[in-house]
């Protein structure tokens, strides 16, 4: 009997060891993390929406991990070079991504090899804020109000035109959207950022655009341009004499709304500990009414905190939203 039992209780022991190794070191692991400086990796340059997120989260993140937290812009190919940057680092936690979704959501759809598969290459982390859109016109645009504004470029469509900071951004396919809703095809011109855009908005030379809040509220204050509706789910607490699209009377798009996400995601195959960990620190600064207002300080709406599952939805669902959208209007792939 003693026989018997010796390799039966050899084999429980091995396998109760195991599960206590287990169990120790997957604690010990997240309780190591950060063990260096953390990097938030930019797609855009400097004063982007992504940018000033990042800036404001930078010391209250580095204060809650006890690192330091570097913010590294690296702009190009429409954000593709961060992605890519971000998709090929340590999947440690310490490189991260913190983004408008445009790079993972649009750019897959409009470039014939984006370097990275925003799928698969990157783990959602948390929402941080959003921001819609607004549409400004120029100050002699021969409408005041988006029933009129529908109304004469209904009647003008071969005439006017309209600007975005390049084709394939949100400023670009929220137009198509817009303008697909109400029936009509109008003359495109893609500028090289806001900067151009708005200088030649103002001059005359293209008479309306969609722009973020944030790029196009010294314009707005300074009377250079009209606002005359935004795009998010109703009306912008910062602006809040301008109606959104979707409650403005006699438009038919009641629906119509574009919002511009930011976020932030670890490589894939980032420890889950470490996803976890990261979520419950930007959940923390979230509801943390000094992060919010200065979130608000640029004209961004801070995110509700939620877990990483609930942000990777979101992602999905605009990349399925927008991919199909530049499809349908047949996007040249660059």
């Amino acid at each position: 009997m003693k026989n018997i039992w010796r390799p039966k209780l050899c084999a429980l022991l091995i396998t109760a060891l195991a599960l206590l190794a287990t169990a120790s070191v997957a604690p010990a692991a997240a309780q190591a993390w950060p063990s260096k400086r953390v990097t938030l990796v930019i797609p855009f340059p400097p004063g982007n929406t992504a940018d000033l997120v990042a800036r404001v989260m930078q010391p209250s993140l580095s204060q809650a991990l006890g690192v330091p937290v570097i913010v590294d812009n690296k702009p190009g190919a429409g954000g593709n070079l961060a992605a890519q940057f971000v998709a090929r680092a340590e999947k440690d936690g310490h490189t991260l991504l913190l983004t408008s979704l445009s790079p993972l959501v649009i750019n897959p759809a409009i470039f014939r090899n984006p370097g990275f598969d925003a799928e698969r290459d990157f783990a959602a982390v948390a929402g941080i804020g959003t921001i819609p859109m607004v549409l400004i016109t120029r100050k002699d645009f021969p409408a005041s109000d988006l029933m009129g504004f529908v109304g004469h470029i209904k009647a003008n469509a071969s005439q006017v035109t309209y600007a975005s900071v390049g084709n394939g951004t949100f400023t670009h396919l929220g137009m198509e959207l817009f303008t697909r809703g109400l029936g009509v095809k109008l003359t495109h011109v893609p500028y090289k950022g806001a900067g151009a855009a708005h200088q030649d908005l103002q001059g005359g030379r293209v008479d309306f655009m969609f722009d973020s809040l944030a790029s196009s509220s010294a314009q707005i204050k300074g009377n250079r341009v009209n606002a005359l509706a935004t795009t998010g789910n109703g009306r912008s607490p910062f602006l809040m004499s301008v109606p959104a699209v979707s409650e403005s009377a006699g438009v038919p798009l009641k629906d119509f709304q574009v919002t511009v996400y930011t976020g932030l995601f670890a490589p894939a195959g980032t420890p889950e500990a470490v996803v976890l960990r990261l979520n419950g620190e930007v959940g923390k600064l979230l509801r943390s009414t000094e992060f919010r207002a200065q979130l608000a300080g640029q004209f961004i709406r801070a995110a509700d905190p939620a877990p990483p599952a609930s942000f990777a939805a979101i992602v999905s669902a605009e990349r399925k939203r927008w991919s199909t959208l530049a499809r349908d209007i047949q996007l040249e792939p660059q």
